[in-house]
């Protein structure tokens, strides 16, 4: 291109819709309709705590007013005011914060009043342009003397005037001026409700109409008590007020260090299936509500937790709808983990039974908190309870004893003969009934582990003491705690018997995979029972994590399920164990296996086991229980049939004779 054909440089301004823009940034910082409300009860509220500052005697008081017919809400503080400097400098500048001016000089000389401000930005008169068509502040300072004040109010664009009005007393009122859409700000019952859960706790009352103060004032948590007692009792009361579950355990806070903590804390009675979500807890920044349900102030492992805390070391996000994640937040949130695990450990030492309540509720998200997180594990890993096969003879609903692991390895001694003591545990759902059967017969105390993250639980605390102990399933297949093999001599008196059942339950349950096994173990009376093999225990886990996608993440599932796929139709399956020592295994075992009585017979040891082992029943394993259980019936009544035309033969016999028949004797 020639220079003669060039177009000439020009220079523009950008125009710019002021009102527009304002509304927009007021929505995108302010996107629920009545957070103006909280901003403007915090700019009431930092005008009367400035006044407080020259007059400690003052009291305060914020009043709302509503008028539908007018479409006005009109809030008033009888505060400090404001003089035309700062009405130009606060009003019309945004991003110019007198509080925090103010804030920043009384930290060298007053900090606690300086904490007590609330106002950081200097944005939040935009919150009011979310439902407002226009806002204006009359405003009269306490620094003059005559009953002047001043009206600030917009012109369009991006202009505004100030004028002089007359009033009577010193402080600010916002005229909000709501848009068609939003008149239902005006019901008195809509602002109690705001005010509830934005300013209740703000030290200055607040009325509406004329009526109040609509708020509590004071949380429970600055109130006095005569004892601890009486204090958790006024705790539950009002927490019973705000959330809709009941706490099991309160845990007061009130820290000094690292940063001023206060507030109520407590473990919830609803359990959480998803070991990713942490507690929630509503948060409120000196006194004035933030956000509720945060789920970042706790350690992650706290899930069963939840409660209001209150800190003005929080820096908050420029809406003040969110906690900033930094250094702050970070030092708190590993001291309020300090004090839920102290709060733990106190209730586990001082209240046992409670506690164990508690570990009973909350099993799933405290084992799983323990196993993915260290710090957790190590600081609670002795107090954690679980089940052993012990009779509880104390308890009326003929349950079994809880212990932690110390206390098992203390109480119940058992050694693997290198000197390390050996943990025995149960980890197949629903089976604990019959290996407690089993391990009373043989002498072991095992641990019930079949509920989630209880095994690994138990694992990680012996990876801790692997110098002192070891582990050993005994509801395995292949577990030498139970199970005795037979030679192989033995074993072949049983080989017939062995494969009559396999192929009935070929026939009879072709879903069912089973390798039957004959061996010795206690209890003798026992005839057969029913384990997991380790590789389908290993494909039942991952096919339950699988089914439950809230315990893992989608990545992780996806990867579960491509390895489950690969190994479903390829792990071992479950054994029957036929009791060797078993009088009916015994005798039967020369039976003549076509018979269908000796048939059915060896389908109800196997169905016994089954039941017994408390696995899944499908309709159609019901179906051929039920029809098996009928032709057993029927067998029973024939056989008795049989006895009474024998006994009835004998008689006649007799009669013909005249002698008295021998008994007659049928072996069961």
């Amino acid at each position: 291109m020639t220079e003669s054909t060039c177009v000439q440089e020009r220079e523009g301004e950008y125009t710019i819709d002021f009102e527009k823009l304002v509304e927009i940034f007021a929505k995108s910082l302010y996107p629920k309709e009545d957070m103006f409300i909280r901003e403007l009860l915090q700019n009431a509220h930092d005008s009367i705590i400035k006044r407080q500052i020259s007059d400690p005697m003052h009291l305060g008081r914020i009043d709302i007013q509503g008028d539908r017919a007018s479409r006005l809400l009109i809030f008033r503080d009888n505060g400090i005011g404001m003089t035309e400097d700062e009405v130009r400098d606060y009003l019309c500048t945004i991003g110019r914060s007198g509080t925090r001016e103010v804030r920043e000089k009384l930290m060298a000389c007053d900090k606690e009043m300086a904490t007590s401000l609330i106002g950081q930005f200097g944005i939040g008169m935009l919150s009011a342009f979310v439902a407002a068509d226009k806002v204006v502040a009359d405003t009269r300072s306490i620094e003059n003397d005559r009953s002047q004040g001043l009206r600030w109010s917009p012109s369009g664009g991006k202009t505004y005037t100030i004028k002089t009005i007359e009033m009577d007393k010193p402080g600010t009122t916002v005229l909000v001026h709501l848009k068609q859409q939003y008149l239902r700000l005006t019901n008195p019952e809509v602002l109690k409700e705001a005010i509830c859960k934005y300013a209740d706790f703000l030290e200055v009352p607040i009325y509406i109409n004329g009526e109040g103060p609509i708020n509590s004032i004071n949380p429970p948590w600055d109130l006095t008590y005569s004892n601890e007692e009486v204090r958790k009792k006024a705790y539950r009361d009002w927490l019973f007020t705000r959330f809709p579950d009941t706490p099991i355990e309160i845990i007061p806070v009130n820290l000094e260090f690292p940063h001023p903590v206060k507030g109520i804390l407590y473990i919830s009675d609803r359990r959480v299936p998803d070991v990713n979500r942490s507690g929630a807890v509503d948060v409120y920044q000196k006194r004035m509500f933030v956000c509720e349900r945060n789920h970042t102030v706790l350690p992650v492992w706290a899930s069963f937790v939840c409660g209001v805390i209150d800190s003005p070391a929080y820096n908050l996000t420029a809406a003040r709808d969110a906690v900033q994640e930094d250094t702050a937040h970070s030092e708190i949130r590993d001291a309020l983990g300090i004090l839920i695990i102290d709060a733990l450990l106190k209730l586990a030492k001082e209240d046992p039974v409670r506690f164990q309540r508690l570990m009973k509720w909350h099993h799933y998200q405290i084992k799983g908190m323990a196993v993915e997180f260290d710090e957790f594990f190590d600081a609670i890993a002795d107090s954690i309870l679980f089940e052993v096969s012990v009779p509880d003879t104390t308890s009326s609903d003929q349950g079994y004893q809880m212990t932690t692991l110390p206390e098992y390895v203390k109480t119940y001694p058992s050694s693997d003969g290198t000197g390390k003591k050996i943990i025995h545990f149960i980890r197949e759902e629903g089976a604990a009934p019959q290996f407690y059967r089993l391990c009373q017969a043989n002498g072991i105390i095992a641990i019930n582990a079949s509920l989630m993250f209880d095994d690994l639980c138990i694992k990680k605390y012996v990876e801790r003491h692997s110098n002192e102990l070891i582990l050993k399933q005994v509801d395995i297949a292949d577990s030498d705690a139970i199970f005795e093999p037979l030679t192989d001599y033995e074993r072949k008196h049983f080989l017939g018997m062995e494969h009559t059942i396999q192929m009935l339950i070929q026939r009879n349950f072709p879903d069912q995979e089973l390798v039957v096994r004959t061996e010795r173990f206690e209890p003798a009376a026992t005839p057969a029972v029913m384990t997991q093999t380790r590789d389908y225990e290993v494909s039942k886990k991952l096919e339950y994590l699988i089914g439950h996608p809230s315990i893992i993440s989608d990545s992780y599932r996806e990867l579960l399920t491509d390895v489950w796929e690969l190994q479903k139709g390829k792990v071992s399956p479950v054994v029957l164990h036929l009791n060797a020592k078993n009088r009916l295994i015994s005798q039967l075992r020369s039976e003549n296996f076509d018979d269908p009585i000796i048939q059915d017979v060896l389908l109800t040891f196997y169905q016994n086991a089954f039941l017994y082992s408390q696995r899944h029943l499908t309709p159609h394993d019901i179906e051929l229980q039920y029809e098996q259980t009928l032709r057993s019936i029927e067998h029973v009544v024939a056989l008795r049939e049989q006895i009474r035309l024998l006994t009835d033969r004998k008689k006649v016999e007799v009669d013909q004779k005249g002698r008295t028949p021998e008994p007659v004797i049928v072996k069961s």
